[in-house]
């Protein structure tokens, strides 16, 4: 099975008010997922979950 790729960013626009409302300390991340057939919830998950913690380290 091929690599499952991730590129995150922050939120480059508002996000609709009533999740902003909700969440009002929160940080929004634009994340953009290449997986190939056959991939799992869970190891699309896991490679997001991953790749924010190392945008986060990188800020």
């Amino acid at each position: 099975m091929s690599q499952i790729k991730v590129a995150v960013s922050l939120w480059m626009k508002i996000p609709p008010w009533g999740t902003a409302k909700q969440h009002p300390d929160a940080t929004f991340y634009t994340v953009d997922v290449i997986a190939p057939p056959g991939s799992t919830a869970e190891d699309i998950a896991a490679a997001i979950k991953s790749q924010i913690s190392d945008f986060e380290d990188r800020k």
